[in-house]
């Protein structure tokens, strides 16, 4: 038995964007996430795409939201897509 693997570029998220937030600003959202977040020598590229990090961001948003008296869950609509002008990258929206 022989397996032909065929190696991509590693998915990246560069960007993380929040619709329909009134009540919570998106740096105290972003704040929670890690994903998106590269570490210091990353600045401006972002940071390589984890479900199960992502995941975890989803907790965090759902918990911030938990604290601050909103009791329905803010994770319903997470969501990530791939952006065709990316050369492939995928993108978080949450």
């Amino acid at each position: 038995m022989t397996f032909k693997i065929t190696e991509h570029e590693p998915v990246t998220v560069r960007r993380v964007t929040f619709i329909g937030n009134e009540h919570v600003a998106d740096s105290e959202l972003r704040d929670q996430m890690q994903t998106g977040n590269g570490g210091f020598f990353s600045f401006g590229s972002g940071g390589p795409y984890r479900q199960t990090v992502f995941e975890r961001d989803v907790l965090m948003l759902s918990a911030l939201y938990y604290d601050k008296g909103y009791l329905k869950r803010a994770d319903r609509h997470a969501a990530g897509h791939a952006d065709p002008r990316s050369r492939g990258d995928r993108h978080r929206d949450s």
